[in-house]
């Protein structure tokens, strides 16, 4: 892990739940941090926090920021995120303005990917759930599935 900075990093938590982190990496984690602003991370979360990682390949994560980055997130339900990767995980950032993230959620989120994956599959497959199916249905009327034919 190297980090490089020359400005600040202010990190609050305020948890009112659990917060429950779980990480199996059978590979390598490469975390490089490049800020000449200031790092500002606050999280305010009122349920509980659960992180699943499982990594069969390498982690390599790169962040190059010249500016400030300041994240906020509040959340007032749970936060369960899963995330299971059999390959290697790449991310560069490279940002010479400011990073301003602020996220409020007041329902839980609790997805893995696959889970969103199949979440906007049936989404799609819903009649009536989606712009899709309404815009559809909008100009086609007589296809409404209330409509039914004998």
């Amino acid at each position: 892990m190297t980090a490089s900075v020359s400005g600040g990093i202010d990190v609050t938590a305020s948890v009112l739940g659990d917060i429950d982190v779980t990480a199996s990496i059978s590979g390598d984690i490469d975390v490089t941090a490049s800020v000449l602003g200031e790092i500002v991370v606050t999280a305010s979360v009122s349920g509980d926090m659960d992180v699943t990682a499982s990594v069969s390949g390498d982690m390599d994560v790169t962040a190059s920021v010249s500016g400030d980055m300041d994240v906020t997130a509040s959340v007032s339900g749970d936060i369960d995120v899963t995330a299971s990767v059999s390959g290697d995980i790449d991310v560069t950032a490279s940002v010479l303005g400011d990073i301003d993230v602020t996220a409020s959620v007041s329902r839980d989120i609790d997805h893995g990917l696959d889970d969103l994956t199949e979440d906007w599959c049936n989404r799609m497959a819903t009649p009536g759930s989606n712009l899709i199916w309404q815009s559809f249905y909008s100009w086609m009327p007589f296809l409404t599935p209330t409509t039914r034919y004998t």
